[in-house]
């Protein structure tokens, strides 16, 4: 499959021409049949064995182009979902119930696109407000340090004034 277009391999080629050569065949002989069949009844179920194949044949193909070669399509956009790719999309002009899974296929892809978009926008907030945290941590962590450090200091200065006071007691004893 390439760009959305059907190709058909040789061999599927060449059989489809047989199909058609034979019914071409068949449809050639079947004016002769009534004269055939008053004749010889083998020949007869031979033309009739032959046109039953025909006929499958030509259901056969009708079949695999309204059905299994959309799915194609179809089963190519899955795969490629499936492995990430949330860009693609299924653009055949189908009719009936394939036109309903494209249209239906496209929402739900469009839809996972919206959500991973979403997903992505709320990650990144979430990586600001992280940001934003982790200073305000460090923020305190320094203003912490500070306010130690002034108590220690503070604790300093009230030991000095209390061995100055007991210094000054010891003095007036």
């Amino acid at each position: 499959m390439t760009n959305g277009k059907h190709n058909l391999k040789s061999s599927e080629l060449a059989i489809y021409t047989v199909v058609v050569l034979i019914g071409s065949g068949v449809s050639l002989i079947f004016p002769l049949i009534t004269p055939l069949q008053a004749k010889s009844t083998f020949w007869f179920y031979i033309i009739c064995l032959s046109s039953g194949i025909m006929v499958s044949s030509l259901i056969l193909l009708v079949v695999q182009k309204m059905v299994l070669s959309p799915l194609d399509e179809f089963l190519d956009a899955m795969e490629r979902a499936s492995q990430g790719d949330l860009n693609v999309s299924i653009q055949g002009k189908y009719i009936g119930d394939f036109q309903k899974l494209a249209q239906h296929f496209n929402l739900m892809l469009e839809s996972l696109r919206a959500s991973v978009a979403q997903l992505k926008t709320s990650s990144e907030e979430t990586l600001h407000l992280a940001e934003q945290l982790t200073q305000t941590i460090q923020q305190m962590h320094g203003a912490t340090e500070e306010v130690s450090s002034t108590i220690q200091n503070i604790s300093k200065g009230a030991e000095e004034q209390a061995m100055k006071v007991q210094e000054a007691f010891n003095i007036i004893d």
